[in-house]
């Protein structure tokens, strides 16, 4: 059923991925677009980034591409499909002021939803994070609720990418600086793939938002598997 509900979804041109660019995905023509859209999700999974394995399909079918960006960064394999998250808990009444707020299990910002302005302060263990590393004084405030914010809408916009290269999650739109980005790339893969498994929970319940999300597991899950080395 969910397979049925993936292919209504997806008829026609399948649609860009979000970690390959507008440039390069309007330089397939539409005949060719399922056929690299399913080497691009092979060779996702060998931890080949699916802009440089569209741009050498392109290059193959001697077909024109986009001016070469910035060398990608290295992928790894996103997360496979796994059982629903649990349901979040609410916070214990007996927590003092101050601490840290609780962790959480499904997203802080599903993909597909409008993102909420930021408050005066952080919303979550990611925001108490970049405070620390940010060097801040006295209680998280305004500066990592923003910068927090950021960092939600970025896994939201592309949560495998986020997944794969949670250091580099600036390049999704963060406002962070490298080193902070580093000291909570954990944080953000961890929430990354708090949002990849709520995405495959809502397609399985057949969310249309949900069901137009390029799933990696989904495009190969027909494709034999070959030693790519080890993954996560």
């Amino acid at each position: 059923m969910v397979e049925e509900g993936f292919a209504a979804a997806t008829e026609g041109p399948p649609p860009r991925p979000p970690s390959v660019s507008e440039s390069l995905w309007s330089s397939v023509p539409d005949a060719f677009k399922a056929e690299f859209l399913k080497k691009a999700a092979k060779d996702l999974r060998r931890g080949v980034h699916p802009e440089d394995s569209i741009g050498a399909m392109l290059e193959s079918k001697g077909l024109n591409r986009p001016v070469k960006a910035a060398p990608a960064p290295a992928m790894r394999r996103p997360p496979p499909r796994s059982a629903p998250p649990p349901a979040a808990q609410p916070p214990r009444r007996d927590e003092p002021e101050g601490s840290a707020p609780p962790p959480r299990s499904g997203p802080l910002l599903a993909y597909g939803a409008s993102p909420r302005p930021a408050g005066q302060e952080p919303v979550s263990v990611i925001g108490v994070a970049i405070h620390k590393e940010m060097r801040l004084s006295g209680k998280p405030g305004k500066a990592a609720a923003d910068a927090e914010s950021s960092v939600l809408k970025a896994i939201a916009a592309d949560p495998v990418m986020a997944w794969s290269d949670p250091a580099g999650i600036r390049r999704l739109g963060a406002r962070l600086t490298d080193a902070v980005a580093d000291g909570i790339k954990e944080l953000v893969r961890q929430e990354a793939e708090r949002v990849i498994d709520d995405i495959r929970v809502r397609a399985a319940a057949g969310d249309p938002v949900a069901l137009r999300w390029p799933d990696p597991d989904a495009w190969s899950m027909d494709f034999e598997e070959t030693n790519g080395g080890p993954s996560p």
